[in-house]
């Protein structure tokens, strides 16, 4: 077996424990791992090069896009984000919030377009009350949201902010928002709170709602760079007949945008498989 091999296979020995909520196991294992690789160093970034693990193409773009890298971006040949990305979840669970922050600081390191590290770096502040550096740790990552469901949590994140701030509009045009994307059960209970407190549950339209998020620096919607990349990729594969790459960009499109040519194409690309 190779040390990738074996690397891969603890870390889905981690997951099962994980799963079966045995994280002290869990723990041990990738404490000893992460040792392991700290203590020699694999991939770091050079005068010419730098190292990342980028889970899928649309991260690796907008990381591009976003940042102009002026040395060679290669993809490091060991998955050092879900390494990190598990051992700082696990200290989450363990309630060790500043060991866990430390994790996923090198989670995001290895792949800062990752909304998984982002949000769980920024749970490490919720978890100590530090309001303030949750909100940017969630506006830090916006720019990289291409899923729905990334994206609702980005509002659902503001809106645990606004409470805590006590700016209960804000905060309940934040929930309701969000729900626009994924009807998660947090949002009731939360709109619930915001009534209990202030003795009425605010309703507002559009138009209200897109003036407090405007009046807050609040996006509202994902990212449009995201559109235009996942849409100019999506049209270039298409000319050149690669179906699953068309799927994959003009899926992230169509997520966001009802497009009749788009979802045409992807639904007769779905029938053929």
């Amino acid at each position: 077996m190779s040390d990738n091999q074996a690397f891969n296979q603890i870390l889905e020995e981690v997951k099962f424990h994980i799963s079966e909520k045995d994280f002290d196991k869990a723990l041990d294992l990738l404490g000893s791992t992460v040792a392991k690789y700290e203590e020699t160093p694999l991939f770091e970034n050079d005068e010419a090069t730098e190292y990342y693990c980028f889970a899928e193409p649309m991260e690796e773009l907008l990381f591009l896009h976003l940042n102009n890298p002026k040395k060679e971006v290669k993809h490091a040949g060991v998955d050092f984000l879900t390494l990190y990305y598990l051992y700082g979840s696990v200290l989450v669970e363990l309630g060790c919030a500043e060991d866990a922050r430390a994790a996923l600081a090198k989670a995001k390191r290895w792949n800062p377009a990752s909304a998984a590290a982002a949000f769980e770096y920024g749970e490490t502040f919720k978890m100590v009350g530090d309001a303030d550096n949750f909100f940017k740790a969630t506006m830090e990552i916006y720019p990289y949201l291409f899923t729905k469901k990334s994206i609702a949590r980005f509002y659902r994140n503001l809106g645990y902010y606004y409470t805590e701030k006590e700016d209960y509009y804000t905060s309940a045009c934040c929930f309701m928002f969000s729900g626009g994307y994924e009807n998660h059960p947090m949002i009731a209970s939360e709109l619930a709170y915001i009534e209990q407190v202030t003795g009425k549950r605010p309703d507002p339209n559009l138009e209200d709602l897109a003036g407090c998020f405007e009046e807050h620096g609040i996006p509202l919607s994902v990212n449009e760079e995201i559109l235009r990349i996942a849409y100019s990729y999506g049209k270039h594969f298409f000319a050149e007949q690669n179906k699953d790459a068309v799927s994959y960009f003009w899926g992230i499109f169509a997520e966001f945008v009802p497009d009749e040519d788009v979802q045409a194409v992807l639904d007769h690309i779905a029938k053929e498989k």
